[in-house]
């Protein structure tokens, strides 16, 4: 995968899996866990909002599974309601000319194809009572975004994506996520990083292969961040691979490179 993501590239058809699939991997506590990251980490309110949304999501699909009556039409129907949000934020929160004119808007557009969530028929025109923003729209907010914005609204979408569909770089909306925040920090200048850039490296550590991974620890050790975050950070990562590496081997089909 290049570091720049034409748009055309997420409008593509998703796989359908059951719900007995290897790909359907998943980790309780997750969006709990996301929620006390971010919050620690001071995560600016407009994303903090988003956040908290997720992390009700989180609760209330665990609580129904707990029960056995999650409804993954339901659960599809909520995460897309949220997606939503996030990207209604997006055109709120940009500052113009941040890229040059040269520069192609990287990956950021709705991924609202839930195919791989078994039984979630839902429709790809309307979530949420409203008509979905269409691509073109979205090309020209992303070229308005500062990179730090971007970052920022990368993890609200790759956290909402982990907590409905697991956390696993084989779904198609989380391929890739690792590189694109790894990439998207790489535009930020060193000197202007603040600590609460720990939350999307989580994110991307999470979702990474070794290599990646290994560039999450480095970048995680120079933001400065307290110890106790950074140890809370990268605890949540080793534990979350090793559970993927887990299923891995129950499964014999590799989530993990």
């Amino acid at each position: 995968m290049t570091d720049v993501t034409l748009f055309s590239d997420y409008y593509r058809p998703t796989p359908s899996v059951t719900s007995d699939s290897p790909e359907v991997f998943d980790f309780p506590g997750l969006s709990a866990q996301l929620f006390e990251i971010a919050q620690a980490a001071h995560l600016p309110s407009e994303y903090m909002v988003h956040i908290v949304q997720i992390a009700e999501l989180g609760q209330w699909k665990q609580m129904q599974d707990d029960n056995g009556v999650l409804s993954y039409r339901e659960l599809a129907r909520r995460g897309q309601a949220i997606e939503r949000s996030i990207f209604g934020q997006a055109t709120l929160t940009t500052a113009p000319n941040y890229y040059p004119p040269s520069t192609p808007p990287h990956a950021l557009t709705p991924q609202i194809n839930y195919a791989h969530i078994p039984n979630a028929s839902t429709s790809a025109q309307f979530i949420g009572g409203g008509a979905v923003p269409q691509p073109a729209n979205f090309a020209a907010v992303v070229s308005q975004s500062s990179p730090l914005q971007l970052v920022y609204l990368d993890a609200c979408i790759f956290m909402l994506h982990s907590v409905v569909s697991g956390p696993n770089p084989r779904v198609p909306e989380l391929h890739g996520a690792a590189q694109q925040i790894l990439s998207r920090l790489q535009a930020i200048p060193a000197n202007q990083r603040p600590v609460s850039l720990i939350f999307p490296l989580c994110i991307a550590g999470i979702l990474g292969d070794n290599a990646e991974t290994q560039r999450v620890q480095a970048q995680i050790s120079s933001l400065g961040a307290s110890p106790d975050l950074a140890q809370a950070v990268n605890r949540l990562i080793a534990h979350i691979r090793q559970a993927r590496w887990a299923h891995e081997l129950n499964t014999s089909n590799p989530l993990m490179s």
